[in-house]
């Protein structure tokens, strides 16, 4: 099993996460996708892959190196992100959970610097949702770069209805609990289901959004 990079700073005990990524086809951003989680400075316990109705099998042994662990959930329809997730997040058995889409890559540091955070806030009794910036590459040159709107340690409730930017189903990170606490995403929708769930985070259970650089 893995253990955390000692330069994760305000670490008082090993924190466990479960990263989940759903997948409709095996290709090779899937296999781009499971490298960047597998290259962590900050390493995970899990990786759980939920097929969402795909019939192909990822390659596991040509692209694991047993860090973390990877298991299989198999969907036999095509159920949408928001099954997926909830899915992924049934199969976890860590305290923290964090999502990743199949078509995106993770910085090295990702989970790291997101950590470092989490702790923070965890001393002051607080259960927040972090996430991060955005960065759109094509052939190696930088396209766009999407900052969060929502400043660090801001629960600007105002900001959060402007539109549904924060990436959660790639960027989000935060205890299995308060997931549970908040509920589900909403299997009916097959697009911005992670911006309504954030809405009843902030709204309905009080949520704080913070950023990580």
């Amino acid at each position: 099993m893995g253990h955390p990079s000692p330069r994760a700073k305000n670490m008082d005990h090993i924190v466990n996460i479960s990263v989940i990524m759903p997948f409709h086809q095996v290709n090779e951003s899937l296999y781009d996708s499971i490298r960047s989680v597998m290259a962590q400075s900050y390493p995970a316990q899990e990786l759980i892959l939920v097929s969402d109705g795909c019939q192909a099998k990822p390659r596991i042994p040509e692209i694991s190196n047993g860090l973390p662990e990877i298991k299989i959930v198999r969907l036999k329809e095509n159920s949408g992100p928001a099954a997926s997730r909830n899915a992924g997040v049934k199969a976890s058995k860590c305290e923290v959970i964090a999502f990743i889409d199949s078509d995106d890559q993770w910085h090295k540091n990702k989970l790291e610097n997101q950590i470092n955070v989490f702790l923070s806030e965890k001393k002051g009794n607080k259960n927040p949702v972090i996430i991060c910036s955005v960065e759109v590459h094509e052939k190696d040159k930088l396209i766009k770069q999407r900052h969060p709107i929502l400043p660090a340690g801001s629960d600007e409730k105002k900001q959060l209805l402007k539109a549904p930017y924060l990436y959660l189903g790639s960027t989000a990170l935060m205890s299995k609990n308060l997931f549970l606490a908040v509920g589900f995403q909403n299997e009916k929708l097959r697009i911005y289901e992670d911006f309504e769930w954030q809405l009843r985070a902030v709204f309905h259970h009080h949520v704080q959004i913070l950023a990580s650089k």
